[in-house]
């Protein structure tokens, strides 16, 4: 199950192969000094097509079925599982680090790792030849073409939503700045406005609270001693009832000759 699932998210993979004998690179000027293009692809949840071509004189194919895969994770002994394996073998084609090694004859192998000090992958191929390699080239042509296309599309999705996302960011920052500037209108309006009366409100009473100091600093100790005990002072705080007055009043007006009268 692990198998079928990982060969039905298997995406299609293109990579550039350098072609070498086991005992190095081919020379200059030799026929496979030619780059080689490989294509990897899912033919179906239980096989895997791997082409290698130079669209010339040497094309190379295998289909690698889920035992297969299974045997080159026992062999590399990476991964629990077949789609961890499967993972390692995208990451390895996926490098730049992939060789195309003929031992002579009609085979030739696709050696690739993910990283330096990982175990190797590699893939036995077995070399075409008349229609069937012309059917793999074109195959592979009209891939390429398809792919190309996708992605071409793909690109142009993605520029158009981008301009389309600058616009949308565009228009909310003119309306924030609008926004903000009418805030900031409203704001100086308000501050205008506001009447100012606090400051003379307080110049005024700090006026008189200092005149009133000022007076009562003025006055010495003793002047204020004296207006507190004055006798005018105490009698008007102590003052007679009105009909006592009265009384006091009608006995001075009385003469001396009265009384001796009486």
């Amino acid at each position: 199950m692990a198998a079928k699932k990982g060969f039905e998210e298997f995406e299609p993979l293109f990579g550039k192969a350098v072609a070498e004998l086991d005992t190095g690179p081919f020379a200059a000027g030799s026929v496979f000094h030619r780059p080689f293009l490989f294509y990897a692809r899912a033919l179906d949840p239980y096989r895997i097509d791997v082409v290698v071509t130079d669209f010339c004189s040497h094309t190379l194919d295998r289909v690698l079925t889920s035992q297969d895969i299974e045997d080159m994770r026992d062999e590399t002994g990476v991964g629990s599982s077949c789609s961890e394996f499967l993972d390692y073998l995208i990451a390895s084609l996926s490098s730049d680090d992939v060789r195309l090694v003929f031992g002579g004859g009609s085979t030739a192998k696709l050696v690739a790792h993910k990283s330096k000090g990982m175990p190797h992958i590699s893939i036995s191929l077995q070399k075409l030849a008349g229609l069937s390699s012309n059917d793999v080239m074109g195959n592979l042509s009209l891939t390429l073409y398809r792919n190309l296309k996708e992605k071409r599309g793909e690109l142009a999705k993605e520029c158009w939503r981008r301009i389309e996302l600058e616009k949308s960011l565009a228009a909310e920052k003119e309306k924030s700045e609008y926004l903000q500037r009418q805030l900031d209108s409203l704001s100086f309006k308000r501050k205008v406005s506001r009447p100012k009366l606090s400051d003379n409100a307080v110049s005024v009473t700090g006026v008189s609270d200092i005149d009133a100091t000022v007076n009562s600093e003025a006055q010495g100790p003793s002047e204020r001693l004296i207006e507190r005990d004055s006798p005018s002072t105490k009698m008007s705080q102590r003052a007679a009832p009105a009909h006592r007055r009265a009384k006091v009043r009608g006995a001075l007006l009385l003469d001396c000759d009265d009384i001796d009268d009486s």
